[in-house]
């Protein structure tokens, strides 16, 4: 059962951040700086839902990885239409959805223009001129509860294919339509947007855009057995007539890029595809921190942004809601002897079985080699049901600390290598504490209360294992 560690997404993020600060054009300055920061937005969700999809391959669940590989795999493939998948090209199947036999309805999004509402918002395809359409289909156009939904594919002369995904009001005009997203899409295969109708509500909707005879699941998560084994959570979507759509509890939209569909007749020929997230998704709440448990009143102690990156990964790991987790903060604070903070967020599944999540932080986070040292985070095994959280011992190594959570009475915690050669002692406050390590490999903690007595005794992980 191994964690993942974020260095690498941190520098992938940065550099993406650094290419979008590129000066904008004085003339469109507001539009541009907004229009920017969204991009980024997008790029921070994205990177973080792929080291959510690591950890979770390191902890337990391999098909994650699998399947991504295989659709980076098959769009790296020549775009060649085999006998067969042709049948499956959107923009040569008619409308699906509550507005199919509306032809005047249909008519009106037909006519709409491809170009993004705010000149600002930068496309992979940029606006598509009336001129470059060979073909066009409405794939989908529909009310969804709280918005109206429409779905237009294109070919394009020099053979691309792009999706425009209008979205409105319940009982929108087509006029009335915001053209939210316009993409570049495969040439053949299935459709589907994630979109928040209503962000005051919270509650998202999945529109699904596939062929007849198709049926269509979401992952919404993930659960964990008594056992600590990590399933995928699949929901179906209901389909008529190769389309439908289906309402979905806020912990989904923290998936962000990480929600996978299964879509297609069913057994070996599933088809795996990310729904698109529209603006309102891509900036949804993040999961607040009231409802976490402070037993050992260390709140205080660490930094609210950094205590909410714990809290983030894991909600958008697993798919649910914090409460749901049994999030609490194990141990958090300074590390004696570096200028640098630690902290562990704990989680009890429903099944009893438990986690925890790690971040290391530099004292001063404006500072670049600061961060490059001590700027780290990673997830730790599941333990299996049967020992409650706060007695479970957390032993994790990571950026020069080794971060300590066991029995409340522990007082202080000893630091062996292999050989039961001691390393450092960390002093623990009600069973938790943080301490430098020197270069030598930690391998085993051994936890002693106020009076010398053993309490604990447990293996050091380090990320990866």
């Amino acid at each position: 059962m191994a964690p993942f560690d974020a260095d690498l997404e941190g520098r992938l993020r940065d550099l993406r951040v650094r290419a979008d600060d590129l000066a904008p054009a004085p003339a469109d300055l507001v539009r541009a700086v907004r229009a920017r920061h969204r991009r980024q937005r997008r790029t921070q969700l994205r990177f973080a839902a792929a080291g959510l999809a690591v950890a979770l391959l390191f902890i337990g669940v391999p098909v994650i990885a699998s399947t991504l590989d295989a659709q980076r795999s098959e769009t790296a493939k020549p775009a060649e239409e085999t006998p067969g998948r042709a049948e499956r090209a959107l923009y040569g199947q008619p409308p699906r959805g509550s507005l199919a036999d509306d032809e005047e309805w249909l008519a009106g999004i037909a006519a709409r223009k491809l170009v993004p509402a705010d000149p600002a918002e930068e496309s992979s395809t940029s606006p598509v001129s009336e001129e470059s359409i060979d073909v066009r289909a409405t794939a989908f156009a529909g009310d969804v509860p709280g918005a109206r939904v429409a779905l237009v594919v294109a070919r394009l002369r020099d053979d691309r294919v792009v999706q425009a995904w209008f979205t409105g009001p319940t009982g929108a005009e087509p006029e009335e339509m915001t053209l939210t997203e316009l993409d570049d899409a495969p040439r053949t295969g299935p459709l589907a947007l994630l979109d928040i109708p209503d962000p005051v509500r919270g509650e998202a909707v999945l529109v699904v855009a596939a062929f007849p005879g198709d049926a269509a699941e979401v992952m919404t998560g993930h659960v964990v057995t008594a056992s600590g084994e990590i399933r995928e959570r699949w929901e179906q979507v209901p389909i008529d007539d190769g389309a439908g759509w289906l309402g979905l509890d806020l912990p989904v939209v923290w998936l962000q890029n990480s929600t996978q569909l299964r879509i297609g007749p069913g057994g070996e020929d599933w088809e795996r595809i990310s729904p698109r997230l529209t603006e309102r998704t891509a900036a949804a709440e993040d999961p607040g921190l009231l409802g976490l448990a402070d037993p050992r009143g260390l709140r205080g102690a660490v930094d609210e942004f950094q205590l909410r990156t714990a809290v983030r990964h894991l909600v958008s790991a697993f798919g649910s809601h914090p409460d749901e987790l049994g999030l609490t903060l194990l141990a958090g604070g300074r590390v004696d002897g570096l200028p640098a903070n630690s902290l562990l967020v704990g989680a009890t599944f429903a099944s009893g079985a438990t986690m925890g999540f790690v971040v290391v932080y530099p004292d001063d986070l404006g500072n670049p080699s600061m961060a490059t040292t001590y700027q780290s985070q990673t997830a730790t095994g599941v333990a299996p049901a049967g020992t409650a959280l706060l007695d479970r011992v957390f032993a994790v190594e990571l950026a020069e600390v080794v971060t300590v959570s066991g029995p409340g009475s522990g007082m202080r915690a000893e630091i062996y290598d292999a050989e039961g050669v001691p390393l450092t002692t960390v002093p623990l406050v009600a069973g938790a504490g943080a301490g430098a390590l020197p270069p030598q490999t930690p391998s085993v903690v051994r936890i002693f209360d106020g009076s010398g007595a053993l309490v604990a005794e447990a293996p050091v992980t380090q990320p990866g294992e």
